[in-house]
């Protein structure tokens, strides 16, 4: 475990600092290398808040992330774009580097979508590489 990153968590949010610290202890103590894995994801996950400015907003894989590729396994010779086409639309990859948030999101199940403009027709969904969608950060 990082020290500094856990010192920082401290100064910014004792309680999450201690709770890292506590996942730490769980992960050394079990035997179960999935419960292990688990807990190690998480530890690490709380202690990215230190790196990462928050921001709730979504970004899209192939505009943002440098080296970032959308695939798709239905559709030959796809390479970096916006969006590809899965059934028949166009399909991009949004994702966010706040762990918080992303933790706020499995708890509740809830997300905001913004309708900037008319509201179209869209059609949110969580099972990226289920449809076919494989992104890489090259």
């Amino acid at each position: 475990m990082d020290q500094d990153k856990l010192i920082e968590l401290g100064l910014l949010s004792p309680e999450i600092a201690n709770m890292v610290k506590e996942l730490k202890r769980l992960e050394e103590l079990t035997v179960n290398d999935n419960v292990k894995s688990w807990l190690k994801l998480m530890a690490d996950g709380w202690l990215t808040i230190v790196d990462n400015e928050v921001d709730p907003r979504m970004t899209p894989y192939a505009n943002g992330g440098e080296g970032a590729t959308i695939h798709s396994s239905d559709i030959e010779g796809v390479g970096s774009l916006a969006t590809i086409e899965i059934f028949g639309a166009p399909t991009s990859v949004w994702y966010t580097n706040s762990f918080m948030h992303r933790m706020h999101f499995l708890r509740t199940g809830m997300l905001a979508i913004a309708h900037l403009g008319s509201v179209s027709p869209i059609g949110v969904r969580l099972d990226v590489e289920e449809i076919g969608i494989s992104v890489t950060n090259g």
